[in-house]
């Protein structure tokens, strides 16, 4: 009997070992993200301000091009783990799972459409990154489906070698991969702006948002998938335009 219990102890530490080696190799490539991430943040974010307005926010986009030449921006959600370079590959789905020293990462990078202008001047801009179960890359996108999140998180800054400029929260929703939500060239005020800034109006699920009027506008969209695997599915969350802008004198 004591030797049965013996070799019952021994398979469950040993089943015990293993469950936690996984568990390790599964948590492995998020901890080398958000380790990236920080030390990153170290060098190229070069100053906060005391009021810590991220309009005042200092990016490093000479070191950022030393990096990687494909990194045309600096995405920022205060509060929240978004907090990243955007990078523009020769192809859409380049920096899937890359990241932004271009090796290969599980977790990938926050890209954009390879056909974006570098300037972001578009009248919408398109972000991606991958849903993780934990809050790095678009992680915590799934929260906005919350309303208190999404009050307490409704602003967003991009960054770029000329200017800083502010978004706030104005629709978020679950649609098609093919859905119209990610068409993004276009000009203002033409039919394909009008159709698709009604149709973020409509689907969106956030009853705390008052209906904009249509406006001349900047729209930035993040998205992710809906779910942590494979899926047709896309969480989308879009921001406008404030009119806040810093312009980069240095």
């Amino acid at each position: 009997m004591k030797k049965n219990l013996k070799v019952i102890s021994i398979c469950f530490l040993l089943a015990g070992c293993v469950f936690l080696f996984l568990a390790k190799r599964e948590n492995r490539p998020y901890e080398e993200a958000k380790k990236d991430r920080n030390e990153l943040q170290e060098i190229i974010v070069l100053e906060e301000t005391e009021e810590k307005n991220p309009l005042e926010r200092k990016i490093d986009f000479v070191s950022l091009q030393e990096i990687n030449p494909d990194i045309i921006g600096w995405l920022f959600v205060p509060e929240t783990n978004i907090d990243y370079p955007i990078l523009r590959g020769a192809t859409d789905t380049e920096y899937l799972y890359k990241n932004y020293q271009r090796k290969k990462s599980k977790v990938g990078s926050i890209f954009t459409f390879s056909d974006m202008e570098k300037d972001f001047s578009e009248p919408h801009i398109c972000l991606f990154g991958h849903n993780m179960k934990r809050a790095e890359m678009f992680g915590e996108l799934k929260k906005y489906k919350q309303e208190i999140f999404a009050k307490e998180h409704s602003l967003l800054y991009i960054y770029t070698p000329t200017y800083t400029k502010e978004y706030e929260l104005f629709s978020a929703y679950e649609c098609k991969k093919d859905d119209i939500t990610f068409e993004h060239k276009m000009e203002f005020y033409n039919t394909q702006y009008a159709n698709l800034f009604q149709h973020m109006q409509e689907k969106n699920v956030l009853t705390f948002l008052e209906k904009q009027e249509l406006k001349q506008k900047q729209i930035v969209t993040l998205s992710c998938c809906s779910d942590y695997h494979r899926t047709v599915n896309r969480m989308t969350v879009h921001f406008m335009e404030t009119g806040k802008v810093r312009v980069r004198s240095e």
